[in-house]
């Protein structure tokens, strides 16, 4: 009976965080890479130069959409992001330059001792590499995200260093590993030159 008031105490003294694994379905799913181009603001090829975790307000007001968040009713697991700053190194759709910076949000959830961990997502690293698909946020405030977290960014070939230096059917790694679309150098020119069309 001691061994078992020393344990709980012990405990009460040192509470642990939950943590919870679930899956949030909440995001769209694009059949095509044409689907997934023609709902991005921005497709770009950029490089990943630091990263940041903020609290952000995200309630959409009623007169954009609102009262609830992009994401569900559920606003106030939205309010942790991680930031990425971004440099741009080539783009094959959206208004925006080579060499300029921006900044990409990917969700991350937590609430109190109470941290949701979405198997749909992942993070990127500093010095990545990548090709993003982007949507402008409905808030200004905010930074671009990802039409949904599975689809939307894929590795650049280390051997390239631009898209015309590589074969037009080279296919890129989704950085998701149950991404479902395939990518290729070909689709990056098609986007870029407007032509991209569902077979």
């Amino acid at each position: 009976m001691l061994f078992f008031l020393a344990a709980c105490g012990s405990q009460t003294h040192n509470p642990e965080p939950i943590r919870i694994i679930q899956t949030i379905g909440r995001y769209p799913y694009y059949e095509s890479i044409e689907d997934l181009a023609s709902v991005a603001t921005y497709v770009i090829r950029a490089e990943v130069l630091d990263e940041r975790v903020e609290r952000l307000d995200i309630l959409i007001p009623s007169e954009k959409g609102g009262p609830y968040d992009a994401g569900g009713d559920l606003e106030y697991f939205y309010e942790l992001f991680m930031i990425y700053r971004l440099k741009v190194l080539e783009i094959f759709q959206g208004d925006v330059s080579a060499g300029d910076i921006m900044e990409v949000r990917l969700l991350k959830r937590q609430l109190g001792d109470e941290q949701l961990i979405s198997l749909d997502h992942y993070y990127f690293t500093v010095g990545d590499d990548l090709v993003l698909f982007l949507r402008a946020p409905i808030l200004e405030h905010l930074a671009p995200s990802l039409p949904n977290p599975f689809q939307s960014a894929y590795r650049f070939p280390a051997q390239g260093d631009s898209i015309m230096a590589l074969s037009a059917d080279q296919e890129l790694e989704s950085v998701h590993p149950d991404g479902g679309l395939t990518l290729t150098i070909q689709d990056l020119i098609q986007i870029s030159e407007g032509t991209l069309r569902n077979p």
